[in-house]
């Protein structure tokens, strides 16, 4: 029995992701895309339109992912903001793996592609929007336990959040090792704690 299209169409864009990840869009051609999905061009061209087409899907389903580990992580910790704290932990303990040299595919298409291209920005965007809205759920669920000061923002806290993110996103690129992030946790925390914790 054939296997459903939607499995083979699932693991088409685990591999595709991967390689845009890795060699960014500019750099990866209809030809690597051949090798790494084991689709010939005709098929890609039939399933996808173009390569920007295939792009846009794979980046729709790594963003999807993504937003599925940060609600997961978020909602099995003992309160909100228990979980933001694992979530940056967790950022700072990849450091200096090879692994965490590719950065994040969002924050790298935000830099490489969405300048230059309206579909990527708009994609990218509503990913990150997305991811941006459970944090802010966090924080306004801490907001009402009494967790943190009257008058926080939870809307403005998550947009700070995720400005410490993109910088260490963009740190893990560049090779930052583990102990230099988690100073910069640990300071965004403290500063955190300092002028939001009730």
């Amino acid at each position: 029995m054939a296997r459903p299209v939607e499995f083979e169409r699932t693991k088409v864009l685990d591999r595709a992701s991967r390689l845009f990840w890795d060699k960014g869009y500019c750099a990866t051609s209809v030809s690597d895309l051949v090798t790494a999905t084991g689709l010939r061009p005709g098929s890609i061209y039939g399933a996808f339109e173009s390569k920007e087409g295939l792009f846009i899907a794979a980046l729709d389903y790594y963003g999807d992912q993504s937003l599925e580990k940060v609600r997961k992580l978020l909602q099995e910790t003992k309160d909100p903001l228990e979980g933001i704290r694992q979530f940056l932990h967790q950022l700072a303990e990849e450091g200096g793996r090879l692994e965490s040299r590719r950065g994040c595919f969002l924050v790298n298409t935000a830099l490489e592609v969405a300048p230059h291209n309206r579909r990527v920005r708009q994609r990218v965007t509503r990913h990150l929007k997305a991811i941006e809205e459970a944090f802010v759920q966090s924080f306004q669920a801490a907001l009402e336990a009494g967790w943190l000061k009257p008058g926080a923002d939870p809307e403005l806290l998550a947009r700070y959040l995720m400005v410490t993110i993109w910088g260490i996103r963009v740190m893990q690129r560049l090779g930052t090792g583990r102990d230099h992030l988690e100073q910069v946790v640990n300071e965004h925390l403290r500063l955190f704690d300092q002028a939001w914790l009730a």
